[in-house]
């Protein structure tokens, strides 16, 4: 599965490599959710708040994280800007797979690194 280019990118967690499509903002679990729990079949774009809140919640923990010495300054700016950016309605492209498939946490965390 590959979007416009059709190039793909090799990505690994700990269940091994996977090719994911090179121009996709996302990563290798969210790509493995999709493959693996075909829940609901309403693809995520079709709930922007959703996606706005969850980006709330990060940059909210990203905020909190760094107040405490949790998280480096500059890895909390980055969660932040990028958040930021996916609030103001940047980044909203279809995302892969139907609601509910996505691990939330590693697809905000997939989708953060890739707007930076």
């Amino acid at each position: 599965q590959a979007y416009a280019s059709g190039r793909t990118r090799k990505e690994s967690d700990l269940i091994g490599p996977l090719e994911v499509p090179e121009d996709a903002l996302f990563g290798v679990q969210t790509l493995r959710a999709v493959h693996n729990f075909p829940i609901t079949g309403t693809p995520t774009s079709h709930f922007p708040a959703m996606i706005r809140a969850l980006a709330m919640v990060k940059q909210a923990a990203a905020r909190a994280n760094a107040r405490l010495g949790l998280l480096e300054s500059a890895i909390a700016e980055a969660i932040d800007r990028a958040a930021q950016e996916i609030i103001d309605g940047h980044w909203h492209r279809p995302a892969p797979g139907p609601c509910g498939a996505w691990p939330s946490r590693g697809s905000a965390d997939a989708a953060r690194w890739r707007s930076c």
